[in-house]
């Protein structure tokens, strides 16, 4: 018989239960808001038992359990980009043991382990992982645990009601982007290549490499000087490229280009609807863009050594969109204009994101006062 109490703010359900050794043990779940979710959750526990759900088998792993979520269930009922996204984040979970672990072992106390381990060393060469990371990963196995107690392949979802809680990193790692001698080093080694035209727009005009890929040639006003960013191109969870609508309803945006971006397109062949294509006549992938960068950044730093000149800091193709951030900033560019033209979806994020390169303006703001007097 399950019973309900009030923890805190919250209401939680204790019940019993029989494992496969016949000993009985005692379980919580808590996080409910109200009393009457508490109870309709243990009507459901109490309705389980009494229907003599299966335990989960033995040699069921959480690895095994999130391949059957996948394809029994995610791949019936997700876009194919949010496919893709699950299909990466279970390989990466692979790699933790708990993904060889047997189900029926599995309490919150135990993914709770799990997740402070992520957040402590999880990551490459034992650094810690992102709390937006791991948050990532619990959602992936919260929404399988889920689906496997509404399947009656395990009892009780062990996640419910659970919560990443914050670990305070020791630094912020702040956006990365290049200067104006970088800028100009990357701009040259890639002159005459068709790796220059999505570098330009995404350094000119803050395109992410989505939409860099997604770029068509009829989205492009050549009397208004303006780019339609309206699609974006990624690839589902077999690789193939595939279209999509942009990250946001904010991301749908109109941007104007400044003229000698403007005149580059226009003397451009159209080799295809596409703007940024390959040697094929193929729009870009990501990986292409991010892997060419990546060589392009090589070269500079190979020709830097000679003159002994400090590398070229190792950027992402997202990080030419923080460049271009990083350039609005120094312009005095308004935040608002800046958040509508990088398509953020509120201008929090955007001050969120870059405030810290705004601290300098305080004496410029100042400087300008002391006119008035």
């Amino acid at each position: 018989m399950a019973s309900v109490s009030k923890r805190g703010k919250t209401w939680e359900i204790r019940y019993r239960v029989k494992d496969a050794m016949g000993q009985i043990t005692q379980k919580r779940v808590g996080g409910f808001k109200t009393k009457e979710e508490a109870w309709a959750k243990a009507g459901q526990i109490e309705q389980a038992a009494q229907m003599n759900v299966e335990q989960p088998k033995s040699d069921l792993t959480v690895g095994m359990l999130l391949e059957r979520w996948f394809s029994e269930y995610a791949a019936q009922s997700v876009e194919q980009t949010t496919l893709a996204r699950y299909n990466m984040n279970i390989d990466r979970l692979s790699h933790f043991p708990i993904y060889n672990e047997p189900v029926k072992n599995l309490t919150k106390a135990r993914y709770g382990q799990m997740f402070n381990y992520m957040q402590s060393c999880g990551g490459q060469n034992g650094k810690p992982l992102k709390t937006s990371t791991v948050k990532v990963y619990f959602d992936v196995l919260r929404n399988s645990t889920s689906w496997a107690a509404s399947e009656n392949i395990i009892p009780l979802n062990p996640l419910a009601g659970y919560k990443i809680k914050k670990i305070k990193q020791d630094s912020y790692k702040e956006p990365d982007y290049l200067d104006p001698n970088d800028i100009q080093d990357v701009l040259s080694a890639c002159k005459g290549k068709r790796i220059y035209t999505p570098i330009l727009l995404a350094i000119y005009g803050g395109l992410r490499a989505e939409e860099c890929c997604g770029l068509k040639w009829k989205s492009i006003n050549f009397s208004r000087n303006t780019l339609i960013i309206i699609e974006a191109k990624t690839r589902d969870v077999y690789g193939r490229k595939i279209d999509k609508g942009p990250k946001s309803p904010m991301s749908k945006r109109t941007i104007s280009m400044p003229q000698f971006v403007m005149d580059y397109l226009n003397q451009l062949p159209r080799e295809s609807e596409f703007v940024c294509v390959s040697r094929k006549r193929e729009p870009y992938s990501i990986n292409s863009l991010t892997n060419t960068l990546k060589r392009i950044e090589e070269q500079i730093n190979e020709k830097r050594k000679c003159t002994n000149q400090p590398p070229i800091p190792p950027a992402s193709f997202h990080d030419l969109r923080h460049t271009h951030a990083a350039m609005l900033i120094k312009l005095n560019i308004q935040p608002k204009i800046i958040s509508e033209r990088l398509g953020h979806s509120s201008i929090a994020i955007t001050m969120d994101t870059y405030g810290y390169l705004m601290t300098g303006l305080q004496e410029d703001v100042a400087n300008k006062l002391n006119t008035f007097c």
